[in-house]
């Protein structure tokens, strides 16, 4: 299997800053990091490469912050996105 082809992804034990590699996974409909804690900064430029995402839950993230990458305008199969009350985007 090739990772880069990985439809869902739940991150529910990472630590630190939201890698930028998760922009080769190309395939990737729904990205799950719901509740995760210890989660740091802003959501990765290279998040906008995954333009078949269509579901990005980052409710109840309280680590994220920054603004919301201008990438994401490529991100046209995008429905929902959740971040619940603690995340801060601008």
């Amino acid at each position: 299997m090739e990772i880069r082809l990985m439809e869902s992804l739940h991150l529910y034990s990472l630590t630190g800053m939201i890698p930028s590699e998760v922009g080769m996974l190309r395939d990737l409909h729904y990205l799950n990091m719901c509740s995760v804690k210890n989660v740091l900064g802003p959501l990765p430029s290279e998040l906008g490469l995954c333009t078949n995402l269509e579901v990005l839950d980052i409710s109840f993230c309280n680590g994220i912050n920054g603004k919301t990458p201008d990438s994401f305008g490529n991100l046209s199969k995008l429905r929902e996105i959740t971040t619940g009350n603690y995340v801060d985007l601008t």
